[in-house]
């Protein structure tokens, strides 16, 4: 459950009371357009990310943060858009540091602990992030991809079925299933994954042509280097 300070409280209480046209004088009320000074875009953000998560924003975020701004100087939304939500409106969460993404991805923002991963030709996601196989209930730990299916890591939670940069775990999950021509390799975490055979840096896109291990029962192909981030 998330719980909103106190003090968080109580700027929501005034700025609403402010907002609904109530003129509650000289007692902590928000200042006219003559003293702007005080309101400024992080005052109207934690205002605002306080009352989502209160559930009692009515509209979305940036609506919220219009209106509360006004026609102040400096007090306009920002061409990136607003940061990520602050859980409690006072303190940023995990995923982010003084307001601003730390993992960005996509229009999400990754918490501690994730990373942000594509499937060739799909959608960015937050997926967790892993430095082997026992950290991940499929026993499968290998590169995270962009949107062009480049491994550009880091090491994320994947299935063990033998797609592109998905694992090989095992004699019987052969890579290429699918008809992409990908070896099984291991590198040296014993991490044992699909990858696309290389010679040079070029012909992995975002990521390089780096040295692994080849398997030999479930790849046909020699190596010596693959695709890796």
């Amino acid at each position: 459950m998330r719980v909103v300070s106190a003090s968080v409280l109580a700027s929501a209480i005034v700025l609403g009371a402010w907002a609904c046209g109530t003129d509650a004088g000289d007692d902590g009320a928000p200042p006219d357009a003559d003293d702007a000074s005080t309101i400024d875009l992080a005052y109207c953000t934690r205002y605002c990310d306080a009352q989502a998560n209160a559930g009692t924003l009515a509209g979305t975020r940036a609506d919220c943060v219009r209106k509360c701004c006004g026609n102040r100087a400096g007090c306009a939304i920002p061409d990136g858009g607003l940061p990520p939500l602050r859980d409690g409106g006072d303190e940023p969460d995990a995923s982010s540091d003084g307001g601003t993404c730390a993992i960005p991805c996509g229009a999400a923002c990754c918490a501690s602990g994730e990373a942000c991963h594509a499937e060739s030709g799909g959608p960015l996601a937050c997926v967790k992030a892993c430095a082997a196989g026992a950290d991940c209930s499929t026993g499968c730990c290998a590169p995270a991809t962009n949107e062009k299916g480049d491994p550009i890591g880091p090491y994320v939670c994947k299935p063990n079925d033998g797609k592109p940069y998905h694992c090989c775990n095992g004699v019987f999950t052969t890579c290429g299933a699918d008809g992409i021509d990908v070896c099984c390799v291991s590198d040296a975490k014993d991490n044992q994954f699909c990858a696309k055979a290389c010679d040079t840096n070029a012909q992995c896109g975002a990521g390089r042509c780096i040295g692994y291990t080849f398997g030999t029962l479930t790849t046909t192909c020699t190596g010596p280097t693959a695709c890796g981030p």
